[in-house]
């Protein structure tokens, strides 16, 4: 009996092994995920898979061959450097009503609301995820989900009331929620700033969606990027503290906008991290070398991965970037985070590295003080 019992309890892990495991890990990410509030937008940062979690395959992320040429044309081009990135104010928003939905495409994206939206407000808020969209495809990374994705659109499903949000997998106190398992990004509408009038909703523009683009450049780099803690985070943060203004990303006040958010409270006191102008930090190795559940419990570990990200990117030799694009594009070919450092390293020790830093950013006003 007791053979029969073990045989009938292998084949169910052979045959239902696999679903159960991620059904666990999503279970996890929600349990362990980290909250942060940034400015007046509040959300839910679902804990990024690190080594110890495996994404669920999906149909819209393909399987790349590290020869593939698509890589080594990303890693080619040129770090963007537009001063403005616009939209038409009337980009077209397409719409579907259902019985109870109602769905609004725009090029990259799909909205489905559970209460109407007028299109002038859809076309605002839409704007924000379509710029971000942009921005991402532009850096000289290959991103899986933007090169490679086809015509599927990445689905944001909008909630007029919290308590719904909640029922369908949004982190409570959350302005919204990335669900790795079903690929899509939950937001109540209090997330986006909608407010209530007479007969419809409004979008607050005074408020900051700082977050909310946050979420939507790791939605976008998914795939082998999503590595390192430092740089998942470094990355977007990056994009989130581009400003926007009126359907325009202004990438000109992109390096004052970041230091206000490290400093103080943000561009347009948009929200920020406040640490002044001298900013206490673990030793470099720590924060480049740790898995993502240590690099949470860094202290400042978000401004810091910025402040690393936007020296590699800007400041690291030619200022160029080069190091940075050859560490991502040995990721993207499957390479060994240890092996992809050693590209970023470039033949220097940390502590060499930790000097060059504090001198870059200190011709912008900040005193980095590495911790012993």
């Amino acid at each position: 009996m007791k053979i029969i019992q073990a045989i009938l309890w292998t084949l169910f892990l052979i045959l239902f092994g696999r679903e159960l495991q991620t059904w666990q890990s999503e279970a996890s990410l929600a349990e362990k995920s980290q909250k942060v509030q940034t400015g007046l937008t509040k959300i839910a940062k679902v804990r990024i898979p690190t080594t110890h979690f495996r994404l669920p395959s999906l149909p819209t992320i393909s399987s790349l061959s590290p020869e593939n040429p698509r890589i080594a044309e990303a890693a080619r081009r040129p770090w963007p450097k537009q001063r403005t990135i616009s939209l038409s104010e009337n980009f077209p928003i397409y719409k579907q009503t259902d019985s109870d939905k109602w769905t609004y495409q725009s090029l990259n994206f799909k909205f489905i609301s559970d209460a109407p939206l007028r299109d002038h407000v859809v076309r605002e808020f839409a704007a924000l995820f379509e710029l971000t969209y942009s921005y991402c495809k532009s850096l000289p990374f290959h991103l899986e989900r933007t090169e490679d994705q086809g015509s599927a659109k990445l689905r944001v499903l909008l909630f007029e009331e919290y308590s719904r949000y909640l029922r369908e997998g949004g982190i409570p106190d959350s302005g919204g929620t990335y669900l790795v398992k079903r690929d899509l990004i939950l937001v109540p509408f209090e997330g986006l700033g909608l407010k209530k009038t007479q007969d419809s909703y409004v979008l607050d523009l005074g408020r900051s969606n700082q977050t909310l683009m946050h979420e939507a450049v790791h939605m976008m780099m998914r795939g082998r990027l999503l590595k390192d803690g430092w740089f998942v985070e470094g990355a977007a943060e990056y994009v989130a503290t581009i400003p926007m203004r009126q359907n325009r990303l202004l990438t000109d006040r992109h390096l004052d906008s970041l230091i206000r958010y490290i400093t103080s409270y943000g561009y347009g006191n948009g929200g920020g991290h406040n640490l002044g102008r001298t900013v206490e930090l673990a030793p470099l190795h720590t924060l480049m070398e740790a898995d993502y559940e240590d690099f949470r419990h860094l202290e400042n570990s978000y401004p810091y991965s910025l402040l690393v990200f936007h020296y590699f990117a800007h400041f690291d030799q030619a200022g160029d970037g080069a190091n940075l694009k050859a560490y991502a594009e040995a990721l993207s070919k499957g390479e060994r985070t240890s092996s992809a450092r050693k590209k970023l390293l470039a033949g220097r020790d940390y502590q060499t590295l930790e000097k060059l830093m504090t001198e870059s950013w200190k011709q912008h006003g900040l005193t980095l003080r590495f911790q012993r």
